[in-house]
């Protein structure tokens, strides 16, 4: 259970679809932890004989939560029947778990536990709010203190991926949506700096550690913005470095791969090319140049394109201008946007 630590409040966790050896489970509709039938959904048929021999309790938090009845997971697994038996020290805190009870059955195919996958939905999604909890996790983040945390970038950013964006749907018309949020499942196997690097480019925004503050927080890619410093003939030093955009490593495809929110375990790639998306963007003669782009907590096709769009869109700026200035550009970060 995710922001458990540092006095915060514990996020929702909601179990969803429950999968038995591949077939959907169907619960009994007054004994909610009672398998009554598995789905096959590829034939729509069903299994009956799993009835009264499979049984499957869930729990949001700890072992006093349960979702899908009302018998806590110690008075469960207290059952003296049972060669290894909890007792009330078990209480499995900030934990989401589900306990199986299995009658053998060789007749129903119940000889032994199979793979058994759970749809879970936590209730937090606003990509801000993800970071904070995973720079600050000691169990399964960057493990840093509050205070090395930009807060205010981290604000700003949810207030920012808040907002809706109009696309044109396949069926014709117009939509809206949000414009960025979380919506999968962070890999800790994973090394920490290679997660916060994939959740930033789930939501097309950038990491920043300020030396000064000490803080590790986000630059928020938004269209608007304050001009943090003029530079000019008073402040520089030294004389200005144009560089033209090489069209050789500047990107013109992009293809993205992104969780599919339509088939369980499964991802889904595009390729979005800007000879269609913004063709006047493109140079006489330009070769082809692709890059691939994983957007692991991304479920949406159309949040994938819209990412994918400002990728491409952003590899065409026209010069790199490089220039030194004074003791002034102490003010500066990484991220601040100046005129020359």
């Amino acid at each position: 259970v995710t922001n458990t630590e540092s006095g915060g409040t514990p996020d929702t966790i909601t179990f969803g679809d429950i999968y038995w050896g591949g077939k959907k489970c169907i619960f009994d509709v007054t004994d909610t932890a009672k398998v009554t039938a598995l789905l096959d959904e590829s034939t729509g048929e069903y299994q009956y004989n799993v009835g009264g021999n499979l049984y499957i309790y869930t729990f949001r938090n700890g072992s006093f939560t349960p979702t899908n009845g009302t018998a806590s997971a110690v008075s469960l697994m207290s059952d003296p029947s049972l060669a290894y038996q909890w007792d009330s020290n078990k209480l499995m805190a900030n934990c989401a778990f589900a306990i199986v009870k299995l009658v053998y059955n060789a007749d129903a195919g119940l000889t032994g536990l199979q793979q058994t996958r759970f749809q879970i939905t936590n209730s937090r999604s606003a990509p801000g709010d993800c970071l904070r909890d995973y720079l600050t996790s000691s169990r399964y983040g960057a493990a840093l203190t509050l205070a090395q945390v930009d807060t205010t970038s981290l604000t700003a950013l949810n207030t920012y991926c808040a907002g809706s964006f109009t696309y044109s749907p396949s069926t014709g018309g117009s939509a809206t949506q949000t414009r960025f949020r979380f919506d999968g499942t962070v890999d800790t196997a994973q090394t920490v700096m290679n997660n916060l690097q994939q959740m930033a480019a789930s939501c097309d925004c950038l990491l920043r550690y300020n030396e000064i503050s000490a803080k590790w927080g986000v630059i928020v890619q938004s269209p608007t913005y304050a001009v943090s410093m003029a530079i000019t003939d008073s402040n520089m030093v030294s004389a200005i470095q144009i560089t033209p955009t090489d069209l050789s490593s500047t990107p013109n495809i992009v293809e993205t791969k992104f969780a599919n929110s339509r088939e369980k375990d499964s991802f889904a790639s595009a390729t979005f090319s800007l000879s269609q998306l913004a063709p006047s963007l493109l140079y006489p003669n330009e070769p082809v140049n692709k890059i691939s782009a994983s957007l692991p907590l991304v479920n949406n096709d159309v949040r994938a394109q819209y990412i994918a769009t400002r990728l491409l869109k952003a590899g065409r700026e026209d010069l790199a201008v490089k220039v030194s200035i004074d003791y002034t550009g102490l003010q500066l970060e990484a991220g601040d946007v100046v005129t020359v």
